[in-house]
């Protein structure tokens, strides 16, 4: 799992950019892709589970706009914690239709406990 050093305020925005490589470190265009944002319990934050990230071909690369009670800070909940996961298929030289999985982890900070 990735960690990402970004760090949001608490009910702010975030954008996650999302770059596509197959195992050989080659950028391809997805051709399914959907995200989930969960905490690290795995449980979902705002019903954003297997969300549709549209990938215009030939585009190697996309975004996520994380916002309002995607990034709410929950008090006794994995400490902030999300984790955001990217799950579809591509093609490649290997094959057709091959799935592809990655997360990536990142911490919301308290606006409450930063204004101290």
């Amino acid at each position: 799992m990735t960690e990402l050093t970004t760090k949001p305020n608490e009910s702010s925005t975030m954008v996650v950019t999302v770059t596509f490589r197959d195992i050989d470190g080659v950028l391809f265009t997805p051709k399914t892709c959907t995200w989930s944002l969960t905490d690290t319990s795995g449980t979902i934050i705002n019903s954003r589970s297997r969300v549709t990230l549209s990938v215009i071909s030939p585009a190697t690369s996309a975004t996520i706009v994380l916002s309002g009670l995607d990034l709410k800070y929950d008090v006794g909940k994995s400490a902030g914690m999300r984790v955001v996961t990217i799950e579809g298929t591509y093609d490649s030289v290997y094959g057709s239709n091959l799935p592809f999985r990655d997360e990536a982890s990142f911490q919301v900070l308290d606006t409450a406990l930063n204004a101290l």
